[in-house]
């Protein structure tokens, strides 16, 4: 559900990107791509502690 979330954002800010042509958009893209790794490592550290504990 929220990578469904972070998809639509992703894409929201990439049809904004196309409109405006590159105008104030680097500021913006790099906050999203910074929100993706962040989930992505928050998922793979409660991934990890599941299965360390299940071992």
């Amino acid at each position: 559900m929220l990578f469904m979330i972070l998809i639509l954002l992703h894409l929201s800010f990439a049809s904004e990107y196309a409109i405006n042509k590159q105008e104030g958009m680097l500021r913006v893209f790099l906050i999203t791509q910074g929100t993706l790794i962040m989930v992505v490592a928050i998922l793979f550290a409660a991934f990890y502690l599941i299965v360390s504990f299940a071992i």
